[in-house]
């Protein structure tokens, strides 16, 4: 399978990989480890492959791997991922088959080398069993995401059930915390995107599509006063809403989109079946942050603006599969949390930049113009709700 991606063998030694895939299996049952033969995906914060076992019948070092078994490792770059064995630990206890299965972690907190291999920074080795399926973006119809939103409301009501100490492990995301996050948020984008944007105005714009308007909104003191004060509120409503039971904590998935989820080839007659997988920078919080960028992929999907929402059948689908509260509150809060999801989107947009180790736009992920849009969509999608 070619993907177009190639092994960083720079950051991530293959054959510290190979060693430790193979120790995790008895001498008897895997004779030696091969790979990566498939590179799914490398970028500034992962490295996701499938490297291949060799059985140890087959003792005489053949690399034909045709029909062998095979893992797929994870690779996480930044401190992000170090609490990401523990999530996956929390949900093979309650969503085994909705989720990817975990066969192996290893979470070096700063590990200075691993196998005698120097490490620039901190990692964190997952090793899942493979699955196989076809991504939900690859559908033109919304029952692929309708589907996702249910095993989506599953999860996380099966989730909050767990005992406490299945989710100590796992980094918190307090919903009274977001007023602070906008300001922080708002300190960095005036001192490093602002002068950015200003100076590249023309190139970001005609080249790249940014919304200029945020920079005016931006320096409006009054529309940032105004929008400071819904948060605050909208941040008081949804807290209300969890001490009437309408919500309760659970995982949220940071970056559930269509992108990150399979149809499984092994449905039946009683309908598909999907698996979300990319949860290693997930939280516990408000579950409800979770469905924006679904519901934002079933808008793509409308076929014409007098058709039935699909957006709507999507947030009816996650919606059922709450038990929590009374419906109307639920459905209420719901609604609130989609206000504030930008918000959350812009700030762990920034704790993700924060962790790649580098402090201005001109050095953060190699790729400043598309990270100046990237916030500025961000920032433009909070001030309009």
């Amino acid at each position: 399978m070619e993907t177009g991606f190639i092994w960083p063998e720079e950051r991530v030694p293959s054959a510290a990989i190979r060693d430790w895939v193979a120790s995790t299996f008895p001498p008897t049952d895997v004779h030696s480890v091969v790979g990566p033969t498939t590179v799914y995906r490398v970028n500034d914060w992962g490295v996701t492959a499938r490297f291949a076992l060799l059985p140890a019948a087959q003792a005489d070092d053949s690399e034909d791997v045709v029909g062998t078994a095979s893992v797929v490792c994870k690779v996480g770059l930044t401190p992000l991922s170090a609490s990401s064995p523990a999530i996956y630990h929390a949900l093979a206890l309650c969503a085994p088959g909705s989720v990817p299965r975990l066969l192996a972690s290893r979470s070096d907190a700063m590990p200075r080398e691993m196998d005698g291999v120097p490490m620039a920074k901190p990692q964190t080795w997952l090793m899942f069993a493979p699955f196989s399926g076809r991504a939900v973006r690859s559908f033109r119809n919304v029952e692929p995401i309708v589907e996702m939103a249910k095993v989506m409301g599953r999860v996380q009501v099966a989730f909050a059930a767990l005992p406490e100490r299945d989710k100590r492990d796992i980094p918190r995301a307090f919903v009274a915390e977001l007023p602070a996050q906008l300001d922080t948020v708002l300190r960095d984008v005036r001192e490093t995107y602002a002068p950015f944007w200003r100076e590249h105005r023309q190139r970001l714009v005609g080249e790249h599509g940014m919304d200029e308007s945020v920079q005016e909104r931006l320096a409006d003191e009054r529309t940032m006063e105004e929008y400071r004060a819904r948060v605050v509120a909208w941040v008081g409503e949804l807290m209300r809403y969890r001490e009437s039971d309408a919500w309760r904590d659970s995982i949220d998935h940071l970056d559930l989109h269509t992108n990150n989820a399979v149809v499984l080839d092994e449905g039946d007659a009683s309908g598909i079946k999907v698996l979300i997988y990319d949860w290693e920078e997930a939280s516990v919080g408000c579950p409800f942050f979770s469905l924006a960028n679904l519901l934002e992929n079933a808008r793509r999907l409308e076929p014409t603006p007098a058709a039935p929402s699909l957006e709507a059948q999507v947030r009816l689908a996650y919606l059922n599969v709450l038990p929590w509260g009374v419906r109307s509150e639920r459905e209420e809060a719901f609604d609130l949390a989609l206000k504030l999801a930008p918000l959350r989107r812009l700030y762990e947009t920034r704790q993700l930049f924060r962790s790649l180790g580098v402090s201005t736009i001109q050095t953060a992920g190699g790729k400043p113009m598309e990270e100046a849009v990237v916030v500025a969509g961000y920032l433009a999608d909070a001030l309009t709700q």
